[in-house]
């Protein structure tokens, strides 16, 4: 199965299209992009992402 709009392979598919030529499917990304699905809604999340702590990798001088 091919996607309707770019041609690609379909694993998934995201939306069945019926048009005058038959039944066409297109992809999730296609669909999204041509209004068939709605865009994706961003979940807040659970814990905040804080950067690492950078180590101290350097070895202290030894006093002469």
């Amino acid at each position: 199965m091919r996607c309707y709009l770019c041609g690609r392979v379909l694993l998934h598919v995201a939306a069945t299209v019926e048009t005058v030529h038959g039944k066409r499917y297109a992809g999730p990304t296609c669909a999204r992009r041509a209004g068939l699905l709605p865009a994706r809604v961003s979940r807040p999340r659970i814990f905040t992402v804080r950067p690492r702590r950078q180590r101290d990798t350097g070895q202290m001088e030894i006093p002469a």
